[in-house]
């Protein structure tokens, strides 16, 4: 309890991990409540959904409004890789998406808080048929996404776990599920793969393409 407390008084600061992407919370800056048993549910892809209660709704827009103020202050986001609000931004967009009940709710918010303070539209993405945020393959992200990379698989390495995941294998495979609509997105897994190869950790088992025959 005490630690979910925590967690949601810091909802408008950068949670510095060392995750990546869409799952291991490393520039998440907007997920409270993440206990397993409560609040969420499963559904049927086996996917872990954020329930949209007025209690995390209030705190997302509390945190998003402050981390507003710091972004038309000049301040930088936190520590730990991140480098640009739009990234910090567009990620937390495409995790919300992913996970979060009612997903349109808070990235609208998102877009139309950051308008009405006069801040500059989010760059690096664009919306398929459904709607659905999709990166764009820039150089920009490409290095920005090697770098997230490579601090998650240090963390693999190191014998860390990651935030959500019951194990690197599920973590990764959802992460390409995540991501495999993006621009080059076969660019994107590839890397991962082979950083992972060279850092002398198992093959991953269980996504299309990737340790399955």
């Amino acid at each position: 309890m005490k630690t979910n407390v925590r967690r949601a008084v810091l909802v408008g600061a950068v949670l510095v991990g060392v995750g990546l992407l869409m799952g291991c919370n490393y520039f998440n800056i907007f997920r409270f409540d993440r206990d397993p048993f409560r609040g969420s549910y499963i559904d049927a892809s086996g996917q872990r959904i954020l329930k949209d209660t007025p209690a995390r709704w209030d705190l997302f827009r509390e945190g998003v409004s402050r981390s507003v103020a710091r972004e038309v202050a000049g301040k930088m986001p936190g520590g730990g890789g991140v480098r640009t609000w739009n990234e910090v931004w567009i990620e937390n967009m495409r995790m919300i998406e992913f996970d979060t009940e009612h997903a349109p709710k808070y990235t609208d918010f998102i877009i139309v808080r950051r308008r009405l303070a006069g801040l500059p539209a989010l760059s690096g993405y664009y919306q398929d048929a459904a709607g659905k945020i999709r990166m764009q393959d820039t150089p920009a992200w490409w290095a920005y996404s090697s770098l997230k990379v490579g601090y998650t698989i240090d963390k693999e390495v190191g014998g860390g776990m990651p935030n959500l995941e019951p194990t690197w294998n599920a973590f990764w495979t959802n992460h390409f599920r995540k991501i495999e609509f993006d621009e080059n997105a076969p660019k994107y897994i590839q890397h991962i793969i082979e950083r992972r190869r060279a850092a002398g950790l198992p093959e991953l088992m269980g996504y299309p393409g990737v340790g399955v025959k």
